[in-house]
């Protein structure tokens, strides 16, 4: 994938060829660094690594972007829906 000098440290640029890489491989969440360096998108993973925090964070950046929800979010969506069941196993 070549791409101008500095167009990496573009997050929207990285964010959209994220996006595109992850339709091609059929994958739901951003793939690790070893999967994009091994099918042709190193150039990618570095630019996560180097300029846009890091894989967790960039995932959190493309999921926001597709408007999912966090994975905070779903942690406590679960945890207040299992805290809600014990309670009300506890009433009973």
């Amino acid at each position: 994938m070549r791409v101008q000098s500095g167009q990496w440290k573009d997050l929207e640029y990285a964010l959209s060829e994220a996006q595109k890489v992850m339709r091609e491989l059929g994958y739901e969440e951003v793939p690790s660094q070893k999967v994009l360096g091994q099918q042709g998108y190193s150039a990618l993973a570095g630019a996560i690594a180097a300029y846009h925090g890091g894989f967790p964070a960039f995932r959190r950046l493309v999921n926001e972007k597709l408007g999912r929800e966090s994975e905070s979010k779903k942690l406590e969506r679960l945890l207040e829906k299992y805290l809600g069941e014990q309670n009300g196993q506890r009433k009973t």
